[in-house]
């Protein structure tokens, strides 16, 4: 137990008090898709209007759009889907 506490610490202090996901927000009017591929497994998700999603690609993916734009991650960007175009809003550290 100790020792789960001195790693959330720890991992807390390396990230500046936030852990490092991805974010997907879909601005489109339509539903939009992503796979993301990590560690050889493939994860698709339908993201709907408005909604974000994010806790995944925590340490770096592929994420696959739908039109087939492969865009490769670290894992911290937040990415947003206008017009079916994804936008890096915020870089990786």
């Amino acid at each position: 137990m100790k020792f789960a506490v001195v790693l959330a610490l720890f991992l807390l202090q390396i990230t500046g008090g936030e852990l490092a996901a991805l974010t997907l927000k879909n601005q489109d009017t339509t539903l939009t898709t992503v796979t993301i591929i990590a560690d050889d497994e493939e994860q698709s998700y339908e993201i709907a209007p408005g909604e974000t999603i994010s806790d995944i690609c925590m340490k770096g993916c592929i994420a696959i759009f739908g039109d087939g734009e492969e865009i490769e991650m670290k894992g911290t960007e937040a990415v947003s889907v206008e017009d079916s175009i994804p936008n890096i809003e915020k870089q990786a550290r």
